[in-house]
């Protein structure tokens, strides 16, 4: 694994290619869903994760209302969270959340810029939940396993 590492390293000095994404996969940290330390969930499946940030499911088994937040559908930590947890490509997460927003069943997620912005709401809001990449600390809020 090293040497492709290297070999990667030095082809994409000189040309740029493709190896710069299995260099970046490689080296990259998990992304992780998080919730507000309230949520009384530790564990949630990707199908219930997929169903939760497509706004299909609203609340939490105890009633509680949930908070989806996001980032934008560019940013490098959302494509990794759509691709490796949810299995699903931007495109398709949008579709969902216009279906809900314009036929008045439901309100879209919240928007933020950072991770930092993204843990400071998460932590911050009763029922919320949202995503990290791994690697970050994360006191005020809990990581969701995934079975």
């Amino acid at each position: 694994m090293p040497k492709l590492i290297f070999a990667c390293l030095i082809v994409v000095l000189l040309s740029g290619s493709l190896c710069h994404r299995v260099l970046a996969e490689t080296l990259h940290e998990p992304a992780l869903a998080v919730s507000n330390i309230n949520v009384n969930i530790s564990a949630l499946s990707t199908n219930e994760l997929r169903a939760i940030f497509s706004l299909r499911v609203r609340n939490w088994p105890n009633g509680q209302p949930i908070r989806v937040i996001v980032r934008s559908e560019k940013d490098p930590d959302t494509l990794l969270f759509l691709r490796e947890v949810l299995k699903m490509l931007p495109h398709q997460l949008r579709r969902q959340w216009d279906r809900i927003i314009y036929s008045g069943l439901g309100q879209g997620p919240l928007f933020v810029n950072s991770q930092e912005e993204m843990l400071e709401h998460v932590a911050n809001t009763p029922g919320a939940i949202g995503f990290i990449r791994g690697g970050t600390a994360h006191e005020n809020v809990q990581v969701l396993a995934i079975e």
